[in-house]
C-alpha cells in the first residue's frame, strides 16, 4: 500500500475511504444454474419462483425457505438458502403456514356429504396435468356441484395462486349463485376443499365469507371427504390419457371440449344415468325424487327416460 502511495505521489494521510452508494456486496444474480442428466443449463429467477410456487402448492407441503432450498438442490439447482430466502421474500412466499394462523380452519363435520338440492355443497380441487411439449405440469382447478355433479367452473394455467382461485369463484358466483337467489330463499352454500395453500389463503377465505359461502376443509390425509371432486379427477385423467399436449393452448382447448361433453352429454350412473345438465333441469321440473340411502343420497326418476327430453323441452 505504501509503495502505491509513493508511485502515485500521494500522502497516506490524505487518502480517505469514500462509502459507496447502494447495498454492499455483489449484486443479486438474475439466473440460477441447473444441473441435469443432459448437462448444465440456467433458469431465470422467474422460472425458479414458478418452481417454488409449484412446490408449495402441494397439499402436504408446508416448507420454509431452508426446506425449499433443499428440494431445489435435490432437483439440480445450484442455489443456497440465502438466494432462496430472497426469492421467496420478494414474491411473498415465506412462511405460508402463518396465513393459516390468522383464520382458524373449519374442518368438515361429516365425511360423506348428502346434498338434497343443487348448489348446497360445492367441492373444489386442483389436478396436475403434464404438458410434454414444454416438459412441465399445468394446474387444473375445478369447482363441482355435488348434487348434480355439474362442473360450475374451471381454470388452467402453469400457476394457480390464491388470486386465480378468487377469480374463478367470482365467475361461478356471477354465473350460477346470484341467479339462484339463495340468500333471499334462506339457502346456504358450503364449499369443501383440501388444505392446499391456495385455498387456505386469507384473500380466498375472506372472499368466500364475504359472499356468504361457508368454507370447510377436509381433515389431512382424507381424500374421501372430498370424494365427488376426487371421482371427477379420475374421470378427467382417463379422458386425457394418451394426449401429448404441445403447449398450454392445446391443453386448454382439449379441456374446453371435455368439460362441455362432461356437463352436457356424459352419462353419470349416480344421477339416474343422465348427464349433469339434464339431471339438474329434471330436478328443477319436479321429475326427480330424492331418497336418503345408508351412505349416499339416491335419486329416482319420476318419468321414463325415453320421454324425459320431450317433457323438459315442452314443459
Amino acid at each position: 500500500m505504501e509503495k502505491a502511495f509513493a508511485i502515485a505521489g500521494m500522502s497516506k494521510s490524505s487518502y480517505y475511504y469514500r462509502t459507496r452508494k447502494g447495498k454492499p456486496g455483489a449484486k443479486p444474480s438474475h439466473f440460477t444454474r441447473l444441473i441435469s442428466g443432459v448437462g448444465e443449463t440456467s433458469e431465470s429467477n422467474e422460472q425458479v419462483v414458478e418452481r417454488i410456487k409449484d412446490l408449495l402448492s402441494g397439499e402436504f407441503v408446508d416448507y420454509g425457505y431452508h426446506k425449499v432450498c433443499g428440494q431445489l438442490q435435490l432437483e439440480g439447482y445450484v442455489i443456497n438458502h440465502k438466494k432462496t430466502y430472497r426469492l421467496m421474500r420478494e414474491n411473498k412466499l415465506l412462511n405460508p403456514k402463518n396465513l393459516r394462523k390468522g383464520l382458524p380452519r373449519n374442518f368438515v363435520k361429516y365425511r360423506v356429504v348428502k346434498p338434497t338440492r343443487p348448489l348446497e355443497i360445492l367441492e373444489m380441487d386442483i389436478k396436475y396435468v403434464y404438458v410434454p411439449g414444454l416438459g412441465r405440469n399445468a394446474f387444473v382447478l375445478t369447482i363441482i356441484d355435488t348434487f348434480t355433479r355439474m362442473v360450475l367452473g374451471w381454470k388452467v394455467g402453469f400457476s394457480m395462486t390464491c388470486m386465480e382461485v378468487k377469480q374463478l369463484w367470482e365467475a361461478v358466483i356471477e354465473e350460477h349463485l346470484q341467479g339462484a337467489d339463495l340468500l333471499a330463499r334462506g339457502l346456504k352454500v358450503t364449499v369443501r376443499s383440501d388444505n392446499g395453500a391456495q385455498f387456505l389463503a386469507k384473500i380466498v377465505r375472506e372472499f368466500l365469507a364475504h359472499n356468504h359461502l361457508l368454507q370447510e376443509n377436509t381433515h389431512p390425509y382424507t381424500p374421501q371427504e372430498n370424494g365427488h371432486i376426487e371421482s371427477f379427477h379420475a374421470i378427467l385423467a382417463k379422458a386425457l390419457d394418451g394426449y401429448e399436449f404441445e403447449n398450454l393452448g392445446h391443453l386448454e382447448e382439449t379441456l374446453k371440449d371435455f368439460y362441455q361433453f362432461y356437463n352436457e352429454q356424459r352419462i353419470h350412473s349416480s344421477i339416474c344415468h343422465l348427464p349433469p345438465s339434464i339431471f339438474w333441469e329434471a330436478f328443477e321440473n319436479g321429475l326427480v325424487q330424492v331418497l336418503e340411502g345408508k351412505k349416499n343420497m339416491k335419486y329416482r326418476l319420476l318419468e321414463k327416460r325415453q320421454h324425459l327430453l320431450q317433457k323438459l323441452t315442452f314443459r
